[in-house]
């Protein structure tokens, strides 16, 4: 995974009384770039030693979480409704080193 992070300058986050208070962020980080096939470029070990429950981790914004995480060093657990789905998730991971399993269950009310 190739990417750079950019820190805005304190000027371009500013509090804007019109927003509600959730919105406001004291630190705002944009990613400029973002790659995931491959995994090619080393990454922080952010995560390392630690444990991620991820909801929804067999497609979309989900999938790409448990990716991140995984790469980032994290052991997931994956939760999602369609079983053949997170298995390919978690195929992905451990065949690319990392430790990954599925919890399949549906969340919904």
């Amino acid at each position: 995974m190739s990417r750079r992070f950019t820190q805005l300058p304190p000027d371009e986050v500013a509090w804007n009384p019109a927003r509600k208070p959730s919105s406001v962020l004291a630190r705002q980080v944009r990613i400029d770039h973002l790659q995931l096939p491959g995994w090619s470029e080393k990454t922080m070990g952010l995560l390392d030693g630690k444990v991620a429950l991820i909801t929804g981790g067999t497609s979309g914004i989900g999938r790409i979480s448990a990716l991140l995480f995984a790469q980032e060093g994290a052991r997931v657990a994956i939760t999602g409704r369609r079983e053949d789905a997170g298995r390919a998730v978690v195929e992905e991971i451990t065949r690319d080193g990392g430790e990954a399993l599925l919890i399949q269950a549906d969340a919904t009310p």
